[in-house]
């Protein structure tokens, strides 16, 4: 959702539509996903989250990443559209890149806890974005796009 590759988000549907996926599973996976579309009158609105947590390979890893994700269309008139969306991504995991030698694996190959202090490696992640545009269709060959567009990445 939080688009670092520009991509078209899901659009509003012409009737509501509701979509709830809940999945559990090993190294305490929980995966959960909600979505929201719908049009009423001229607006389309669009509602989405994504969020996960979930073990990583090793004992020093742990990831949680929450994802959000509205918007709303309004068909002002034939020749005028107005657009909006907003975007809140955060992530909060722990993790290592480091590999374990041959005989540390062959002990124990998801331990890493007291090896040079891996259960120290963090990343904290809060992604805001926030986007305006007007289309007005001046011709059947001829629109002129405004857009307005803030994001701010904060990873301490």
């Amino acid at each position: 959702n939080h688009g670092i590759v520009s991509f078209v988000n899901k659009r509003a549907t012409l009737e509501p539509e509701t979509t709830v996926e809940l999945a559990y599973g090993e190294l305490d996976s929980f995966k959960r996903h909600l979505m929201h579309t719908r049009t009423a009158g001229p607006v389309g609105l669009v509602f989405a989250y994504t969020g996960m947590d979930a073990d990583g390979t090793f004992d020093v890893e742990e990831h949680t990443f929450d994802d959000m994700y509205a918007s709303a269309d309004w068909r002002i008139d034939e020749r005028n559209r107005l657009d909006a969306s907003f975007t809140y991504f955060r992530e909060r995991s722990n993790y290592d890149e480091s590999n374990l030698t041959p005989l540390e694996f062959a002990l124990d190959p998801r331990r890493k806890r007291g090896r040079f202090g891996q259960e120290f490696n963090t990343i904290a992640v809060d992604y805001f974005k926030g986007d305006v545009a007007h289309d007005l269709q001046l011709s059947d060959r001829v629109k002129v796009t405004t857009r307005f567009f803030a994001t701010d990445l904060d990873r301490p």
